[in-house]
């Protein structure tokens, strides 16, 4: 299982879940099941989310892709192996963001499209969204040791810029625009309802570091 945000082919473009979610990368073995009279047989995951979670401490905010692999076993005979991949919702409805440039211009307003969908793409309203403009700021320097020589490391910095609560009144996307300057951000949209938040991160106009490494 691995964290997965961009999930919805008929919604192209919208990011759910945390962009700086830690991975959850791990394996699951489920308790045997037997088929019914019409070969068919219903497997649950009751304690996914908790499991998933353990290793940081923290609650899953984003879509997970499961790979399920199953053996069907029948007497007398070999086993035949399939494998499924999954998506699963820690909610029934999440946000998603869809940036409105792949090049963010430093010094510019930069808007963003939000919506709340389900996991067939079905839009919902939203109420009293929180928004956070997040500014990440590096500050880089040289450093020397005996084994390494010189190398250019750096300390991180980050503090909220710009606030906003809104609402999606209708079924249907919502555009939102912030404020920015230069270098790296993190948009944040925490919804109330769900106790989740989702986010995207990008560079408005390129960074000092990555300007003078060109």
């Amino acid at each position: 299982s691995y964290i997965k945000q961009e999930v919805i082919d008929s919604l192209p473009g919208y990011l759910f879940g945390l962009s700086h979610e830690e991975d959850v990368e791990q394996f699951f073995d489920l308790e045997p099941v037997q088929l019914d009279n019409n070969g068919q047989a219903k497997i649950s995951f009751p304690e996914l989310w908790q499991r998933l979670g353990q290793k940081s401490g923290k609650k899953i905010q984003s879509p997970v892709s499961v790979q399920l692999t199953s053996s069907l076993f029948e007497t007398g005979g070999r086993a035949v192996k399939r494998q499924t991949r999954l998506i699963l919702w820690p909610e029934k409805t999440l946000l998603a963001i869809r940036p409105h440039s792949d090049e963010p211009q430093e010094n510019s307003l930069l808007k963003f499209d939000i919506i709340n969908a389900d996991y067939n793409g079905q839009l919902y309203p939203a109420a009293d969204l929180q928004l956070t403009l997040i500014k990440k700021r590096r500050d880089y320097y040289w450093s020397y040791n005996e084994s390494e020589e010189w190398q250019m490391e750096y300390s991180e910095k980050q503090y909220p810029v710009f606030k906003q609560t809104f609402s999606l009144l209708e079924p249907d996307k919502s555009t939102i625009e912030v404020p920015v300057e230069w270098g790296d951000y993190r948009l944040e949209i925490y919804n109330p309802t769900t106790q989740l938040t989702n986010s995207i991160e990008f560079n408005a106009g390129g960074s000092w570091y990555y300007n003078n490494q060109q």
